[in-house]
């Protein structure tokens, strides 16, 4: 039997927490077509639907260009084209280009998906102004076809749940130009994974995040197909757009804290091994610390080397990752104190960092890494402003009950 004890111990000092529980968004999707009309429409609307169900958020779908008013658009905190094509003419009218137009330049929020970067009819500045927004133009697209994917960016709140290894079967497109010099680029193709002529000399960008105009804007290049739209992955990863581009990133600590550390053990990085599995040595990533790594020690030990923990590679239970196993007598021995440890580096008392993300519900907050102990200030943002210092400790211990 194996029992799991998360252990959360924060620590405030001289310090008032006030923590903003509001997180309702008002949602516009949009799917009004001039063009080619998707089988996978449907299944679109159906999917933005549920991750607004799920989250409580609310959401008003239309088709109709006209609903682009200035009273109407003042509502909603994003509005989403949602896989809409506007390849044979203009949507909008002048009159809806400058309410949209002015939406974005009042702070709006903007999440496109696929063909939305295929809105190539637009008339006046707005053609100029909605390229720039969605970062490119789409100007061809390979066939459907599995292609490896990069995750450039995994601290963003729409990558977070992504495994390290994403082949995903859909339609692939080719811009104009690329984005990657005005837009934060998450998710790229390796061109090496696919076949066809559609290449952009090796950056191939597919997902990405940037502000414009004064707004937010989301694009993710996938959608195609109808099973990209029950993909959780992609589900998740359009959730997380929805949620940057509403200014919601701020409820969350999805940045891991990079200053200041004490100890950042990384399973992935660093770990020597030894017969079989066992770490005999694990290095630990802050350069600064006097605690520069762990070692294996038998003192206090009654069987000689019973105190390595083992090693465990490409964990699916945390996508991949490698991951640190402890048995319950690996854990300390007889003449060790756990805080001694954390800061001298000595023994068997074994730490890995977690990212300190906040916990949401259906995400797992265990990444590659058993625990914490990291020091920051004002680390948690824009939720916390009143906050000066911050000790934060995490341990998840998996316990062996024989």
């Amino acid at each position: 039997m194996i029992k799991s004890i998360f252990i959360t111990i924060l620590v405030l000092i001289g310090c008032s927490v006030t923590a903003s529980a509001q997180n309702e968004i008002n949602i516009l999707s949009f799917n009004g077509n001039t063009g080619y009309i998707h089988d996978s429409k449907s299944d679109a609307e159906t999917m933005v639907k549920e991750i607004c169900a799920r989250n409580n958020w609310k959401i008003t779908t239309t088709s109709d260009p006209a609903f682009f008013t200035d009273s109407n658009l003042s509502k909603f905190d994003v509005i989403i084209f949602n896989n809409n094509c506007g390849t044979d003419g203009p949507i909008f009218e002048p009159d809806e280009q400058k309410c949209f137009q002015k939406y974005i330049r009042s702070g709006g929020g903007f999440v496109a998906i696929h063909c939305a970067g295929a809105v190539w009819h637009e008339t006046g500045e707005f053609k100029e102004l909605y390229e720039k927004l969605v970062g490119t133009k789409l100007v061809a697209h390979l066939s459907v076809q599995k292609a490896k994917l990069t995750i450039e960016n995994r601290n963003h709140i729409s990558t977070l749940h992504l495994p390290v290894d994403w082949e995903v079967t859909d339609e692939w497109h080719y811009f104009n130009y690329n984005p990657r010099e005005n837009v934060n680029v998450l998710i790229s193709l390796e061109e090496s994974s696919y076949t066809g002529k559609e290449k952009m000399n090796g950056d191939h960008p597919a997902t990405w995040y940037h502000e414009y105009d004064g707004g937010r804007s989301f694009f993710t290049t996938f959608g195609h197909i109808i099973e990209t739209y029950k993909d959780e992955n992609f589900r998740q990863l359009v959730a997380g757009g929805i949620m940057w581009a509403a200014k919601l990133d701020g409820e969350y600590d999805f940045e891991p804290i990079q200053k200041n550390l004490m100890l950042d053990l990384n399973a992935d990085k660093d770990v020597v091994i030894e017969d079989g599995n066992k770490v005999s040595k694990w290095t630990n990533q802050v350069a600064s610390s006097p605690a520069n790594y762990f070692v294996k020690r038998d003192s206090g030990r009654t069987v000689s080397g019973s105190g390595r923990p083992g090693l465990k590679i490409n964990s699916p239970d945390i996508r991949g990752h490698n991951t640190i196993v402890f048995n319950r007598q690996e854990l300390v021995n007889h003449q060790e104190d756990l805080f001694d440890h954390l800061l001298t580096g000595a023994g068997y008392t074994w730490f890995a960092v977690l990212a300190p993300y906040t916990q949401l519900i259906g995400l797992e907050d265990v990444n590659s890494f058993f625990g914490n102990l990291r020091y920051c200030q004002k680390f948690m943002k824009k939720r916390d402003k009143g906050m000066k210092k911050l000790m934060w400790i995490n341990l998840l211990i998996k316990v062996f009950v024989k």
